[in-house]
Order: C-alpha cells, then structure tokens, then sequence
C-alpha cells in the first residue's frame, strides 16, 4: 500500500479552531463595523476597485477583511481535511479518494448554479469561497462516510 503523504493528527484540532474562531471573528466583525472592514496598507499585484485608485504591483491602502477571512479559512479546513485519522489503512484511503470525487462533484454543481443564476459582486463573493467550498464538502461526505463504516461493523461484531 502507498502512504499518502498526509499532516500529523493534532494538524485537525489546529484546523477546527483556526476555522471556529474565524468564523466567530468574521461575524464579530460584521456586527460590529457592519461590514466596513479593516484597511492597511499591503503590496498587491492588481487591485481594481469598483471606484476608487487602480493599482499594479505597488503597495496601497486595501481592506483585508475578506482576504484574512477567506485565507484563514482555507487554512483552518485544509488542515482538517489533510491531517491523519487514528487509523490509516487502505478502506480509509479508498473513503478517501470517494469523498474526493464526490466533493468534486458536489462543487462543480453548485458553481455551475452560481454561473447561471447569480450575478455581479454577489457573484465574485460566491465564487471565491470556491476552494473552501470544496474541502467543507469532502470534510463532511469523508467523516459521514467513516461514521457510516465504523456503524457498520459495530453492527458486524
């Protein structure tokens, strides 16, 4: 059997409360500010604002409210979703790679409804959660799927 290369254990804790608290954090944030954001200066690579200065490659004032919240995230659920179960063996792999497939699937449907149905900003918004999107997917289907096995053979013994 090859070992898929996958984070230690406590990587899942780590991953649980890095996305908890971001959550807790990003709605804080919204009630309190109500949805003014926090700006800094930052380097980016092209910045295009609705209105507002255009920039390429040069250091601007930018609200990072939502790049913190979205880059937060997917570190928190990656690391969930990328981490080592107590037992590694070849029925977890293959839970695996079908909790996989079927988040790819899963996601491809719900970004094809976002491209038909929604527009404008609300668009952009929906579709940069694309990547967390995934791995929330593969998280749940994964963990349901080894409920369902470990169900299955409590029932067997």
């Amino acid at each position: 059997m090859k070992k898929i290369p996958l984070l230690p254990r406590y990587f899942r804790w780590i991953g649980v409360v890095l996305f908890t608290l971001t959550l807790v954090l990003y709605v804080i944030d919204c009630i309190k500010r109500g949805g003014e954001g926090i700006y800094t200066k930052s380097f980016v690579l092209i910045n295009d604002p609705f209105m507002g200065e255009k920039g390429f490659l040069k250091f601007m004032e930018v609200e990072i409210t939502l790049t913190l919240f979205l880059s937060l995230t997917l570190f928190g659920l990656a690391a969930i979703a990328f981490s080592r179960n107590k037992v590694e063996d070849e029925m977890i792999n293959s839970v695996r790679l079908f909790s996989w497939s079927w988040a790819i699937i899963y996601a491809l449907i719900f970004c094809f409804i976002a491209t038909v149905f929604v527009y404008g900003t609300t668009f952009v918004r929906i579709i940069s959660l694309f990547p967390q999107e995934l791995l929330l997917f593969y998280i749940i289907i994964f963990h349901i799927s080894i409920f369902k096995l470990n169900r299955k053979t409590a029932v067997e013994e």
